[in-house]
């Protein structure tokens, strides 16, 4: 059973498998980190992968997600702020700008660990779609067994309270 878990762990929130990103409609980035997934995003933008960035702030106005909207790059960005502060909020965010820019693509842009469950939440809000970038996580190895704590939490519950968007 232990062995079945820190495999599973491993898969998940380690090494997850990722959709390389194309060209695309927008970079989202998720809040979270410490400013490493938003300087990805717009190395992403500025590559050529799509020509807008979007940054959750995730509902923290101190958070480095807010600190990047507030410093424009010379890159198109646009910051949302979900209803919620939680991933299910920021996928609804991005849903419905998406929607309302006619956006069929994203890459979403978060920390290794983070991004099952992100894709999840983007896969029952966002009906276009989602490749994938991931950053490693901020700070030591040492938090990073917690931070695989709370996923499994979060996964949790979108299996059982939070099944839709």
């Amino acid at each position: 059973m232990v062995a079945v878990l820190v495999v599973s762990s491993l898969r998940l929130f380690v090494w997850p498998s990722l959709d390389p990103p194309g060209r695309v409609d927008a970079v989202l980035v998720f809040a979270g980190g410490g400013g490493e997934r938003q300087a990805e995003g717009a190395r992403l933008v500025r590559s050529g992968v799509a020509s807008v960035l979007v940054i959750s702030d995730g509902g923290d106005s101190s958070s480095a997600s807010a600190r990047a909207c507030a410093q424009r790059s010379g890159i198109r960005v646009t910051c949302v702020t979900p209803p919620t502060s939680s991933t299910r909020g920021e996928a609804r965010a991005f849903a419905a700008l998406a929607e309302r820019e006619r956006w069929g693509s994203v890459v979403a842009v978060t920390s290794t660990y983070h991004l099952t469950r992100a894709r999840l939440a983007l896969g029952r809000c966002y009906g276009g779609m989602v490749a994938s970038a991931t950053v490693p996580p901020a700070g030591s190895v040492i938090g990073l067994p917690l931070k695989i704590l709370r996923e499994w939490a979060g996964l949790l519950a979108a299996g059982t309270v939070q099944r839709g968007c």
